[in-house]
């Protein structure tokens, strides 16, 4: 039987990495990822939104989502949305580490 779980996926100010993945070896496993909040608590900064086919590759222009948005210090910035993360996928934030962009998302797992 199938479960579908809403939940808090992901909340922290990781930059240049992989803030979220589904082990590959989770076959039929799938995340919704339904809403994106971003906060710069510290100072004005910019950030980027990769969603990765696997979590070894490479953030390109081809697997992006959010480029280049600009948030200044204070500002919060929702993102509705539905992508679907497929397991062995990962979603991947590029932005500065000395200004770090606090990130929380959320959506349902699919088991």
């Amino acid at each position: 039987m199938s479960n579908v779980t809403a939940k808090l996926i992901y909340i922290g100010n990781d930059v240049n990495a992989n803030v979220y993945q589904i082990p590959s070896n989770q076959t039929g496993v799938y995340t919704i990822i339904k809403g994106l909040n971003f906060c710069a608590p510290t100072a004005n900064t910019t950030f980027s939104v990769h969603v990765l086919n696997t979590s070894g590759s490479t953030p390109t222009t081809s697997n992006i989502v959010l480029s280049n948005v600009s948030i200044t210090k204070d500002e919060t910035i929702f993102y509705d949305t539905s992508i679907l993360i497929a397991a062995g996928s990962a979603i991947h934030i590029i932005g500065s580490s000395s200004q770090p962009v606090t990130t929380m998302i959320n959506g349902v797992e699919y088991s």
